[in-house]
């Protein structure tokens, strides 16, 4: 269930992301999309995720483990909805530069991890999107 401040959170964990590059186990599409769900409604899947991997070898690692990318979020958050379902603070699976990744809706937009920081893509871009709630 969505905490009744959510927006503040989801906006206070963007914010404080920003300009944080991308660094796999401190700040790659699974941490972050971890860190908005986990702001979004109180989860702990970023507790769960740092126990997972810590660099670009374990989390390589971690996501066979779970099957891929597609299959580790739809466990933790469910089946998907259909892309141009997705709505504010939902996960996304996006086509974006330079790989395909994890992002989170913000509306017409998502937004993703890359190397200088967070950047967005439109919801055309988005594959895949799962409920946060």
């Amino acid at each position: 269930m969505r905490r009744d401040d959510w927006v503040e959170r989801l906006h206070a964990v963007i914010e404080a992301r920003q300009a944080v590059p991308f660094a796999y186990g401190v700040q790659d599409c699974g941490r972050f999309a971890a860190a908005c769900a986990d702001a979004i409604t109180g989860s702990a899947w970023s507790q769960d995720l740092a126990r997972e991997y810590v660099d670009e070898r374990s989390a390589l690692r971690f996501i066979g483990r779970e099957g891929g990318l597609e299959a580790a979020v739809t466990r933790r958050l469910g089946p998907p909805v259909p892309p141009l379902m997705a709505r504010r603070g939902d996960v996304c699976l996006v086509n974006g530069e330079p790989a395909i990744g994890l992002g989170v809706c913000l509306g017409e937009r998502v937004v993703c991890v890359n190397d200088g920081g967070l950047v967005t893509y439109p919801l055309e871009c988005v594959l895949m999107a799962w409920r946060v709630d």
